[in-house]
């Protein structure tokens, strides 16, 4: 259930008189909210970078960013030891990450691609922020050949990642005044996907983060970035959590980080569960929850144990595990556009 408390904390305060860093209107202009961490909150205070920090929400475009702007630095160590620390809801277990078997969101990033360019053999493919991996699986299915990077900072993620999936894994910096490390100069990519990660950057450096990666998509590529559709004019009363977010998006605020970055936006349109549907299974505690000891140990035994199995036979046996993931796919809201929806897909191009 949804504590009143804290939803009494998204009320907006008194007016500030400065502009919009993306839209650059002015007086009057920007609303401050309290900052929700519900999340990080029991770490240590020297170890949680979301301590301290309130909104700032433009009337005009809807775009939200945490300030003051977290120290680059203490935001790396953050993703890098804390984010997917045992405990955290983010937490890998302890066999590393599994990748999701055609999960329903990386198919509709892949086949929204593919309405936009074909893909050949041999094509490069960059995923920014791959997590678990499921990228890699919907591109094998639904767009096989390509040849796969991904841009991790999490070393126990990217070890999995090189060993098991067989992709090279580039060193990549939060900070927006430095280029990716670990591409080789003049290396492009005909596919960049980038789920759910420019809302971790902080709000004010959007634009220059985009610019940095802008130059690793090849002049005939795509980008596909999907971020949570928070414009908080409309929706600072359905959210419970902020953290680890420092920015938030309404349609308009993420078209015109793309355009001031130098791309060229293809499509935008809202996707995934309604906000109704959404909030409505938040509100009754039917969302997912964290789950308990004993079932994370059994999940994470498991797990371990499909490991140590050949890649074909562990993905043959969960396949016969769970023979309802075709029908639960096609049928996921994931593949749903338009209306007030929990998220916002973009295809940009240079």
């Amino acid at each position: 259930m949804v504590d009143a408390a804290v939803l009494s904390l998204a009320q907006p305060v008194p007016p500030l008189l400065n502009g919009c860093p993306i839209c650059a209107a002015t007086v009057g202009t920007l609303v401050r909210m309290r900052y929700i961490d519900q999340q990080c909150s029991h770490l240590p205070q020297a170890e949680n970078p979301f301590t301290g920090l309130e909104i700032l929400v433009c009337g005009s475009c809807g775009f939200g960013y945490a300030t003051p702007a977290v120290d680059v630095a203490r935001l790396e160590r953050f993703y890098r030891h804390q984010y997917r620390a045992p405990g955290s809801v983010h937490a890998l277990g302890s066999s590393g990450p599994w990748r999701a078997r055609l999960d329903p969101r990386a198919v509709a990033q892949v086949l929204l691609a593919k309405l936009f360019r074909t893909f050949h053999t041999g094509e490069s493919f960059l995923d920014i922020g791959p997590g678990q991996g499921a990228s890699l699986d919907a591109l094998a299915q639904v767009c096989p050949g390509l040849q796969a990077s991904v841009i991790e900072p999490d070393e126990s993620a990217a070890q999995w990642l090189r060993q098991r999936a067989g992709v090279q894994v580039i060193a990549q910096s939060l900070d927006p005044r430095k280029p990716c490390a670990g591409s080789p100069p003049g290396n492009t990519f005909e596919l960049i996907l980038m789920s759910h990660v420019l809302e971790h950057v902080n709000g004010v450096d959007a634009v220059a983060w985009l610019m940095q990666v802008k130059p690793l998509l090849s002049d005939d590529g795509i980008m596909i970035c999907e971020v949570p559709h928070c414009d908080l004019r409309q929706h600072a009363e359905r959210r419970d959590n902020d953290a680890p977010h420092l920015g938030f998006f309404s349609q308009d605020s993420l078209a015109r980080v793309f355009q001031q970055a130098g791309l060229t936006v293809k499509f935008l349109e809202t996707c995934g569960p309604t906000y109704a549907d959404w909030w409505s299974n938040r509100c009754n505690g039917t969302t997912r929850a964290t789950p308990s000891a004993p079932r994370r140990w059994l999940v994470n035994t498991g797990k371990a144990l499909l490991s140590c199995l050949p890649t074909k036979m562990a993905d043959e046996l969960v396949t016969r595990i769970r023979p309802e993931r075709c029908a639960e796919l096609l049928g996921s809201e994931e593949l749903c556009y338009g209306g007030d929806r929990t998220c916002l897909r973009i295809v940009a191009a240079r």
